[in-house]
């Protein structure tokens, strides 16, 4: 059960870039561009991570509800014993993630692996005597390919996310229920819930079909996903409408982040049942609605 949480806070961190974990605070993976470290070093663009008191409409918890098909008290027990087992002392350590110690997040190796791939800083030789214009052309050249590369493992680690989400799925779902005696009281939770919605399932019944874009009075929308690039946000997009032509996506700020919205409407109540209706099938989308509209 701990490793089935742990890898659920790891894919939600990698895929939104963010986690909430209640009575820890919210996770966040900041990006930083790249710039000159001197005159003649170029450091590349990079992460590092956040711990906050902020937190979002959907916590770790939402998704293991999700996830695991079971309701949310049934979910905040699973967290709460999870808590229980990845304390030590006052600290929490999240294998793959990170450690929180003394209100800070510590990243990671594997972590920061993921979102900074190999990266390394590049020294541009140049020559006083010789014409500068060569200079600058050497300096452009260096940050296209360090921003190529930069794109191509961030796409890398965004097209990889479809394959592990699913693993994580079915993980958490044979974890619950076939664990051990230890953790008999997970498996009864899941036994007991006879509800459960398989793959098969026609999810797009009651599909909204009029095109919500097209609305001017637009106060809440539903986010299954943020990126740090608009060819990544739509790239989902357009990985969402191939299996999901009935979905209206489109993408829009988020902080430094391109936020990408399946839904959106005036009223936040046709945004949950959107959210309900599509559970399955987005199951970390999240509600966000701007500070001027609460």
């Amino acid at each position: 059960m701990v490793s089935v949480v742990n890898k659920l806070i790891y894919n939600t961190l990698i895929n939104s870039h963010r986690v909430y974990l209640p009575n820890i605070g919210l996770i966040t993976a900041v990006r930083h561009p790249a710039k000159f470290d001197s005159h003649s070093v170029v450091a590349p663009p990079y992460y590092d991570f956040e711990l906050s008191t902020d937190s979002i409409n959907t916590s770790i918890v939402d998704i293991i509800a999700s996830k695991a098909n079971v309701d949310k008290s049934q979910a905040e027990e699973i967290y709460s014993r999870w808590m229980d087992k990845v304390q030590e002392g006052s600290d929490v350590v999240i294998d793959k993630v990170g450690r929180i110690s003394s209100g800070k997040f510590i990243a990671d190796n594997e972590l920061i692996r993921v979102f900074n791939g190999a990266n390394k800083p590049v020294t541009v030789r140049r020559k006083r005597d010789k014409r500068p214009i060569w200079c600058g052309l050497i300096v452009a050249v260096i940050l296209l390919v360090m921003g190529g590369g930069w794109w191509y493992l961030n796409t890398a680690d965004s097209e990889s996310l479809d394959v592990v989400a699913e693993e994580s799925v079915a993980e958490v779902q044979t974890s619950i229920i076939e664990n051990n005696e230890e953790e008999q009281t997970i498996s009864i939770i899941a036994e007991d819930n006879t509800d459960i919605i398989t793959e098969n399932e026609d999810i797009t019944t009651n599909i909204i079909v009029d095109d919500w874009r097209e609305a001017s009075d637009i106060r809440h929308r539903v986010v299954i996903g943020s990126y740090s690039t608009i060819d990544n946000a739509k790239r989902a997009i357009a990985d969402v409408q191939r299996h999901h032509p009935e979905v209206k996506c489109n993408y829009f700020t988020l902080g430094r982040m391109y936020a990408v919205a399946a839904f959106g409407s005036h009223d936040i109540e046709e945004c949950n049942r959107f959210k309900k209706q599509y559970e399955k099938v987005f199951p970390q989308q999240w509600i966000h609605t701007p500070k001027r509209f609460k």
